[in-house]
């Protein structure tokens, strides 16, 4: 039986904690069979790129892996209400630099932990969030389309009303919930192929599909900086941590950058964001100050990776001057 008093209570203190909405679903409303069904398509329709996605399909077996488990809840930071400096705009992803991850003791990411207390006071078991990654656990982007939450464009990304430019957090819990949303988000148009024309290693080949071992994103962090052989280093463009590409040419995202409030902390490591400073950079500097701002996507062991993608930054800068 579906708790409702308990439902509106944890979407309460979600909105309370700064999130900007909050879905809840459960386990077994959550239409895996679709998930199963598309994710076995993007595997087929790219062929190696099980290697990548395999691990996934562990995603169904959520029952399985946590017994314990009902529902799943799926809150949503709108990322367009802070400002994201015009010189880090095509170099570094705003999913990255607006992380609350990235921001230990500012008051974003007390509110997050905020929000996991309550859990704990009102006896719920759970997993995510600060726990442990939710992303290992069930799809984030699947579950909060399933809530009503939004919809998963031609580019793969999650959109709400307002934009892809979201932060999704997720947790497993161990009640039977149930806070589901009603999608008024416009489709894509059907010949619509801005998105995957400015992919420039084509890595989105197609709607709904993507080939990681060539998508910038990965090629510039978890890849290490390793290019395949088909891709050149002015395929990449000028981005050193992530990529917007896709996002960006989305007239689902038309968006004024200049407008909103600061982001914590992010002005003040701005200036050692600047491809030269980068470089020039100890390592001591970069594993405290630029290293958490990529939200997990590289290491400390491989911080070097940020300084070969600004030496290639400038080289293709370099050649499109002289060109």
């Amino acid at each position: 039986m579906i708790n409702e008093t308990l439902s509106k209570k944890i979407h309460n203190m979600a909105i309370s904690c700064g999130y900007d909405n909050c879905g809840i679903i459960p386990i077994d409303e959550m239409n895996m069979e679709l998930f199963e069904e598309r994710l076995e398509a993007r595997m087929k329709n790219v062929p190696g790129s099980d290697r990548f996605y395999g691990w996934m399909k562990s995603f169904s077996k959520i029952k399985e892996t946590f017994p314990w488990a009902e529902s799943v809840v799926v809150c949503i930071s709108d990322l367009t209400k802070y400002r994201y400096p015009e010189t880090l705009r095509g170099r570094y992803a705003k999913a990255y630099m607006l992380s609350t991850h990235t921001v230990h003791g500012s008051p974003v990411h007390n509110d997050a932990l905020r929000f996991e207390k309550f859990f704990e006071d009102e006896d719920i078991k759970f997993i995510g969030g600060e726990e442990a990654s939710p992303g290992y656990h069930f799809p984030l982007r699947h579950a909060a389309a399933q809530m009503g939450m939004g919809i998963i464009r031609k580019n793969n990304f999650f959109y709400t009303e307002n934009s892809s430019f979201v932060s999704l957090e997720g947790y497993v819990i161990d009640q039977k919930c149930r806070m589901v949303h009603k999608a008024t988000v416009k489709p894509c148009p059907e010949k619509c192929t801005l998105c995957r024309d400015a992919c420039m290693t084509k890595s989105l080949s197609d709607a709904y599909t993507m080939d990681p071992s060539k998508c910038i994103s990965n090629l510039n962090t978890f890849a290490g900086g390793k290019l395949p052989e088909e891709i050149t280093e002015e395929m990449l463009g000028e981005w050193i941590c992530g990529c917007d590409a896709c996002q960006d040419i989305c007239p689902f995202n038309r968006h004024d950058w200049n407008e909103g409030k600061e982001f914590y902390g992010l002005t003040d490591i701005e200036e050692l964001l600047a491809p030269a400073n980068l470089i020039a950079a100890d390592d001591e500097i970069l594993i405290e100050k630029i290293v958490p701002k990529t939200d997990r996507h590289i290491r400390p062991s491989r911080v070097n990776i940020l300084r070969e993608s600004a030496e290639r930054m400038l080289r293709v800068a370099d050649k499109n001057i002289k060109k």
